[in-house]
């Protein structure tokens, strides 16, 4: 199952930006010293194993082991920022 698309509003604009790319959402200092650009590749490896792309970030998994699920939110990116 896909997630809902209003759950990822933070997701768009993502490939090709920087790590901190919405106004006001605060995050970690880990999010800060990555110095990631977000590029198809950095997500897919960041789906999978947050930790190896961020290191020091707290997250609430070890990653999406769900392959299909990870193509699934990858998909959903990338249809929406080719929608905008």
């Amino acid at each position: 199952m896909l997630p809902h698309e209003s759950e990822t509003e933070l997701l768009l604009d993502l490939v090709g930006g920087e790590v901190m790319h919405v106004t006001g959402f605060i995050y970690s200092e880990a999010m800060h010293a990555s110095g990631v650009d977000w590029t198809i590749q950095e997500l897919v490896g960041y789906l999978k194993y947050p930790k190896q792309i961020i290191p020091r970030i707290r997250v609430e998994h070890a990653g999406l082991k769900d392959e299909q699920y990870r193509e699934g939110i990858l998909a959903l990116i990338c249809r929406r920022q080719i929608d905008d």
